[in-house]
């Protein structure tokens, strides 16, 4: 069953939003508006609200806490992005040692959410965070995926490892009717899965692309190869 992208967009995502109680359409509808503000009002949006994350890390983590009084500031010192200079840089380090104090007092550790960074670098750190972080991050990724020409509700195809692959029905129900993706493997790249993707491009037809620089590369070597 083809179903346009159009149809995603304005039907089915607004149906599920409004039946999961998501916010990533009022997330995304906010980004979309303060793209176009000027330089100078953007600046003070951007103050404004670095001055309520500073108070909240401070009064409501142990570890925030800490590192001001080390720095023999508070949380009111810091009024611009220039004042950030002030506080010690965070490191990978940092994290793993300190995570727990990191975490704030004010929502519960069942709230959360968990991930990891691919590890790329080294060890991967482990990232908490709520639901609605993380919509923000998807309405962030979905903006600037759109500055590409894609648009919402279009097929894309990710070359990434380890993918989450849609297992149940209704999970691949969700995955077709609201967020198209195919997904190429790289921790099994090899000249049957390029094919294997190959052939799910030309069925699907996205117009994104996404993946690291390194993967892309990669899978255009053996595109390439294969003369594809």
């Amino acid at each position: 069953m083809r179903i346009s992208a159009l149809a995603r967009r304005t039907v089915f995502e607004p149906l599920f939003a409004a039946f999961r109680g998501r916010t990533l359409l009022r997330e995304w509808s906010a980004l979309e508006a303060s793209q176009f503000l000027a330089p100078g009002d953007l600046r003070v949006r951007q103050e404004e609200r670095l001055r309520g994350l500073l108070r909240k890390a401070h009064d409501t983590t142990e570890f925030y806490r800490s590192r001001f009084e080390a720095a023999g500031a508070r949380p009111g010192d810091i009024r611009t992005l220039d004042d950030l200079a002030r506080l010690p840089i965070l490191r990978k380090s940092d994290v793993r040692v300190g995570l727990r104090r990191m975490l704030s007092a004010q929502v519960p550790t069942g709230r959360l959410m968990e991930s990891r960074t691919g590890g790329s670098t080294g060890v991967p750190l482990v990232l908490h965070f709520t639901e609605q972080v993380s919509e923000r991050r998807n309405a962030a990724a979905r903006r600037s995926n759109r500055w590409t020409g894609w648009e919402v509700g279009e097929p894309v195809a990710a070359v990434w490892g380890n993918p989450h692959l849609p297992s149940s029905v209704k999970q691949r129900l969700r995955h077709h009717l609201l967020n198209p993706v195919i997904y190429l493997d790289t921790m099994q790249l090899r000249a049957d899965t390029v094919e294997r993707f190959a052939r799910e491009w030309r069925r699907t037809r996205p117009t994104l692309l996404f993946g690291h620089a390194h993967s892309i590369y990669a899978l255009a070597c053996e595109v390439r190869a294969q003369r594809i």
